[in-house]
């Protein structure tokens, strides 16, 4: 909610002396006529009036409440959830069209199987990395000079990075994610979205899921490692403790969070290339 400024206080000198002489100007200014009581009246009231000023919130940025929906956090029906997830698909489309939803189905069925298919050595091409950053800008919020950055990586140079990302990806979550980074235009979050093609138990950082984590307060959304590894550490144990009999992982908690907060969002105006 914006704040307006305050009302100005003044002091009134002794006997209301200010008050008196503020008003007795304005009056000898009206009797001057119109064509003087303009200028000096526009004077007089700038003087009387604090300058504005900028408010900030307190402690810095201020975590935005999830949209409506955002109360499947506290569900322990696995039913529930699966509902959820049931209808990402449809608002998928409302959001993105026919283009989000091509690519969606790439990343979400696609890719696994073609990582699945290249057993221990997994690796990303050009190509694939591309198209994993065009779902992310466009399911999430859209930077329009990611994908230039992403695209300008050499197709040997991303097999060499990712391979050694989807390798460490077996030992540490973390480490997984810094490595995928090294590559121009991939943050922490871009990273987490191309490694949880191959595995189920990585999230994909979105401004959703961590908008419905609840628990002790995460504050604004940063797109650091730490605060990736913080969602990650929560969207696992959240999955842990629903227990859903489908083997779910913090990979489709995230899905479904998305799909609970995502009914009635305006469309994307960024037309998929």
């Amino acid at each position: 909610m914006c704040r307006t400024s305050p009302r100005p206080h003044r002091t009134p000198a002794r006997g209301g002396g200010g008050a008196t002489r503020i008003l007795g100007a304005a009056r000898r200014v009206g009797a001057a006529g119109p064509s003087r009581a303009g200028g000096r009246a526009g004077v007089l009231l700038r003087t009387t009036m604090p300058p504005k000023r900028k408010g900030r919130p307190e402690g810095g940025a201020q975590p935005s409440p999830p949209p409506a929906g955002g109360d499947l956090w506290d569900s322990e029906d696995p039913a529930r959830w699966s509902a959820e997830l049931g209808e990402y698909r449809r608002r998928l489309i409302a959001r993105g069209g026919p283009g989000l939803e091509e690519l969606d189905t790439f990343y979400r069925e696609e890719l696994p199987a073609i990582l699945e298919g290249r057993g221990s050595a997994k690796y990303l091409t050009s190509s694939e990395m591309c198209r994993v950053v065009q779902w992310k800008l466009h399911r999430g919020k859209f930077r329009p000079n990611l994908y230039q950055q992403a695209a300008s990586n050499a197709d040997e140079h991303v097999r060499e990075v990712s391979g050694r990302a989807f390798a460490a990806l077996e030992e540490d979550v973390a480490t997984a994610v810094k490595i995928m980074a090294e590559l121009r235009g991939i943050g922490p979050a871009t990273a987490s979205a191309l490694l949880a093609a191959a595995s189920q138990d990585v999230p994909f950082m979105s401004d959703e899921g961590w908008a419905c984590i609840k628990g002790p307060p995460l504050g604004a959304i940063k797109y650091g490692f730490k605060e990736y590894a913080i969602m990650a550490d929560r969207l696992g144990a959240r999955a842990a403790a629903l227990g859903h009999p489908e083997g779910w992982g913090a990979r489709h908690i995230e899905q479904a969070l998305w799909s609970s907060v995502s009914e009635g969002l305006k469309a994307k105006k960024h037309k998929i290339k």
